[in-house]
Order: structure tokens, then C-alpha cells, then sequence
């Protein structure tokens, strides 16, 4: 055993000899085997041959499978006899093999064996010449792997195996398989149909493209989500049209296949579809129309959206302010800044989302500007949002304070709350001083965004600041949230047991002190 597994990695012709007196040994014939079968010499062959006559039973069988596996075409005169073999074991090798060959020959004694054979070994038998049928087609005779295919679409006994010759069929007759599929989606069987079309992606082509559009509308609701899915993983843009067309369809499955598929095979002349039906739902379409305009790969894709800008209609302008956001165009800047005064509240608060996202330094003086216009308290709060994940993006945060800072100096009290909050945002101390000064400030709202801003700061440098604000008479109305950023950077403190400590000091109320215990992980009932 040793030696045979030795002589599989450096034998040569002249240990044939050897391992062929091994052949007919049944406790070493299989490595003999194994070593022979990677020698590609003739005598190999030779004596596997010679060594068929002197065996039986899983030895034979285990010959069998040698020559097939090293496609000895020698072998089929005597593999085509034995596939008649009265041991299903010897027979069932011989199937194999002679499938393994895969020429015309081969085929022929497997389809004429096929008809006499018993149920199980027809089973070999199909396989086999599926096999057969495939090393004909990849020899260039498909002719002969149709005429195969062919028998077992029309004729086999299971699914799996008419499943096989529509597969076979497909691959091997490319002028009409688009047609053959095209049919077979309009079958009576359920299954027939959907592995039809599962199978699309294997014929190339626009004409194949089109042949499945025009079966497109004949289809079942099930059958056409499966279709529209298919057609968009095919990636040919000849089909937008007709995926186009199939989003305004009845059926609400119909219209979410045909979005998504058009997300990957449309182009620009797709993106007013698109919009369209994000802006005509508030449920999942919604989301799958916003999905497929992120993903859309056309080059002019944004600038037809930017176009749509301009739109009349809310809800277009609305869904392509998301859309380039999503998309990351950062040149639409501009035409959103100008939206983000917009009259209509919708499309105002979508512009300011959106520059959030994708606005940079370039623009940082403009954004602070147009948050200190804003009118009412939620615009304010939509520019604060907006403006402070654009600070992160931005990075530096001394530069984003200064300008804050200078906005601050020349702005109405009107907008002095909101610029005080962004200063929070900006999280630089270079914004401290003039935080502290608002909490002194006459205005209350002005008094309570500084209180505000403190509760929220990252880090304990204001923790001395709202620690004073929890006695502070002046911002009792904000005590609550003081109290609660103070224990959130207690926590976060090198000394949360002293922070803790001076805050008990400092509530009297029983909800407050509970607060303070539960930071120190303590609860009201502990000695």
C-alpha cells in the first residue's frame, strides 16, 4: 500500500508491470488503481483492459470507473458489453463511463440500453447520458447533445430530468432557444414555467431579450414578478421599456419587480418612471423605487435628475432631492441651496436633509447663513440636524465654530438659539465662551438652547458649567436635561464617583436623586 501510493506520485511507465499483477489483488487492487490511473501511457490503459476479463464485482466495477475516468476510448467495446452486465454494480460503472467517453457511440449503446433497463438502472443510464450529451456539445456536436436533450424534455420520466433536456436544449440550440423558453413560460405546468424562466440568463442577445418581453404580457401575476426579476438580473437595456411600462401595473407585486429590475437595466430615460412611483406611495414601493434610483449606472442619470429639479409637481422635486443625495452628488449643492428656501415646506426640509449629507467647507458660510433664516422652530431644528452632520463630515471643528461664531454676531435674536445649538455641533472650544454667555442671556429661549448645548457636549470639560446651571434658578425649565448630561458625562468620566457625589449635593428631588443613584448603579432601597 505504501509503495502504490508512492509510485501514484513518481511512477513511471516501467512500474506498470508491477501494479498491474496488483489489479486483481482485492485488498490492493484500488491502490493499484490509483496509481495507474495518473500514468498517461498506453500500457496503463493496456492493463486495466487486460485485468476487466480477470475480475468481478466492485473489483471490476472499480476498473471501470479507472478507464472511464481516464476517457480510454479502447475501452467501449467492452464497456458497452458489460453494461448489460447481470450485476447492477458492474452495469451501473459501465453507465458511468461510457458517459465519462461522451462520444456518438457511447450515446447510442446508452439510448439503445436505456429502453431494456430496469427502473434503477435507468437512472444511471439518464444521467450517464446527460453526461455523454454534454462532452458531445462541448466537442462541437450539438447536434447530436439535441437530439439527447430533446428525448428527455419530451419524454423523461421526472421533472428534474425534462428539467435537464430544457437546460440541454437551451445551451446547445442558440437560434432557438429564446423562442423555446419564450413557449415554455406560456406552458400549463407551473414549474416548467418558472425553471423556463430561471433560465434566461443562459441565451444572449437582444433578440432573446425581446422574444421574453413580448411573452412578457401573457404571463400570470407570479410568473411576470419572476420574469422582471429575471430580466433585471439579465442586465440588456433593451427590456426598459417594457419594465417601464410594467411599473405602473395593477398588481403592486408587478410594479415592485418591475422597479427594482429597472434599477439595474435602465438608463436616464428611466429616472422620471422612477421618481414617478417613489413619489406616488408612502409603503414599501416607495422603497424599492428609492433603492433602484441609488443604483441606477447611466452616466447622465444625475443630471436628468437635477433637471427634475425644476419640476412642477412636489412630490417629483422632493424624490429627486433624495435621489442625489443618495447618489452622493455633491454638484447639486448649489441648485439645493437655492431649494432651501423653497416656499413649499416638503421640499424646503428635503433640500436642507439633503445638504447635510453632501454640503462641505465650501459651502460652510452658506449653510450657517441659511440656518439663521430659518422661521419657524422646526426649520431651525431641520437646519441644526442637517448642519451638524455635515460639521462631522467636515472635520474641522475650530473652523465650523468660526463660523458659527461670526454668524452670531451680526444675526437677529430670532435666530441666536439655533446658531448657539450649532455650536454644540460643532463641539469646539473655541464655541465655549459664547455658550456661557447665553445662559446669562435676558431671552429665555437663548438661556435654554446654552443649557441645551452644555447637556449635549461631548466630553466633562462642561461638567463645572452644568453642575452651577442644576441651582441656577434662572434655568430651572431645563433642569432636567442639565441633570441628565451631567450623568451621561459623569459616566463617560476618570472620576465618575466624585461627578456623581456633587450632584447629589446639589437635587433634592426624589425622581432626580433616584438618577443619580441608578448612575452610581445603586438604587434608592441600598444601605
Amino acid at each position: 500500500r505504501f509503495l502504490c501510493r508512492q509510485l501514484r506520485v513518481i511512477g513511471t511507465e516501467k512500474c506498470v508491470p508491477s501494479l498491474a499483477n496488483l489489479l486483481t489483488d482485492p485488498q490492493l487492487s484500488h491502490l493499484a488503481r490509483y496509481a495507474l490511473g495518473r500514468l498517461q501511457v498506453p500500457a496503463a490503459s493496456e492493463a486495466l483492459l487486460v485485468a476487466l476479463d480477470k475480475t468481478s464485482g466492485d473489483l471490476q466495477a472499480g476498473i471501470i470507473d479507472t478507464l472511464g475516468n481516464r476517457k480510454c476510448t479502447a475501452a467501449r467495446g467492452k464497456l458497452i458489453e458489460l453494461l448489460r452486465s447481470s450485476d447492477g454494480i458492474v452495469a451501473k460503472a459501465a453507465a458511468i463511463s461510457l458517459g465519462r467517453l461522451g462520444d456518438s457511440d457511447s450515446a447510442a449503446a446508452l439510448q439503445e440500453a436505456r429502453s431494456a433497463a430496469s427502473e434503477t438502472q435507468r437512472v444511471e443510464i439518464d444521467n450517464a447520458l446527460l453526461n455523454a450529451a454534454e462532452q458531445l456539445a462541448a466537442n462541437g456536436r450539438t447536434r447530436e447533445a439535441a437530439a439527447i436533450y430533446q428525448d428527455f424534455y419530451d419524454s423523461a420520466d421526472t421533472q428534474q430530468m425534462r428539467f435537464a433536456g430544457l437546460r440541454g436544449l437551451v445551451t446547445t440550440q442558440n437560434e432557438q432557444a429564446a423562442q423555446r423558453l419564450a413557449d415554455a413560460m406560456r406552458g400549463d405546468d407551473v414549474a416548467s414555467r418558472r425553471y423556463a424562466i430561471s433560465l434566461i440568463g443562459l441565451v444572449p442577445g437582444r433578440q432573446a431579450t425581446e422574444a421574453w418581453v413580448v411573452a412578457l404580457g401573457s404571463l400570470s401575476v407570479d410568473d411576470r414578478v419572476l420574469l422582471l426579476r429575471a430580466l433585471g438580473v439579465r442586465g440588456d437595456g433593451s427590456a426598459a421599456e417594457a419594465i417601464a411600462k410594467a411599473t405602473k401595473d395593477d398588481d403592486p407585486r408587478v410594479r415592485m419587480a418591475a422597479l427594482e429590475a429597472l434599477g439595474k437595466v435602465g438608463d436616464a430615460s428611466s429616472v422620471l418612471s422612477l421618481v414617478q412611483a417613489a413619489a406616488a406611495t408612502d409603503n414599501m414601493e416607495r422603497n424599492v423605487a428609492r433603492a433602484a434610483l441609488r443604483s441606477l449606472s447611466a452616466a447622465d442619470t444625475k443630471d436628468r435628475l437635477l433637471q427634475l429639479l425644476d419640476h412642477a409637481e412636489v412630490g417629483i422635486q422632493v424624490e429627486s432631492i433624495h435621489a442625489l443625495a443618495a447618489r452622493g452628488a455633491d454638484d447639486a449643492v448649489d441648485a439645493l441651496l437655492r431649494l432651501a428656501t423653497a416656499a413649499d415646506t416638503t421640499v424646503r426640509r428635503a433640500a436642507v436633509e439633503a445638504l447635510g449629507a453632501l454640503a462641505d467647507q465650501r459651502q460652510l458660510d452658506a449653510l450657517v447663513a441659511l440656518a439663521a433664516t430659518a422661521e419657524t422652530a422646526e426649520d431651525q431644528e431641520a437646519w441644526i440636524e442637517a448642519i451638524g452632520k455635515a460639521f462631522v463630515r467636515m472635520g474641522d471643528q475650530a473652523k465650523c465654530a468660526r463660523a458659527v461664531l461670526a454668524e452670531l454676531e451680526k444675526a437677529p435674536k430670532t435666530a441666536r438659539p439655533a446658531l448657539i445649538r450649532l455650536l454644540g455641533k460643532s463641539a469646539s472650544p473655541e464655541g465655549l465662551p459664547a455658550i456661557r454667555a447665553a445662559l446669562k442671556a435676558e431671552l429665555p429661549g437663548l438661556r435654554q438652547a446654552a443649557a441645551r448645548t452644555l447637556a449635549e457636549w461631548p466630553d466633562a470639560t462642561v461638567g463645572g458649567d452644568l453642575l452651577a446651571l442644576l441651582t441656577d434658578r434662572q434655568h430651572a425649565e431645563s433642569k432636567e436635561i442639565v441633570l441628565e448630561g451631567y450623568l451621561r458625562l459623569a459616566a463617560l468620566s476618570d472620576e465618575p464617583g466624585s461627578m456623581y457625589a456633587q450632584a447629589m449635593k446639589r437635587v433634592h428631588e426624589v425622581n432626580d436623586r433616584k438618577a443619580v443613584l441608578e448612575g452610581l448603579g445603586l438604587s434608592a432601597e441600598s444601605p
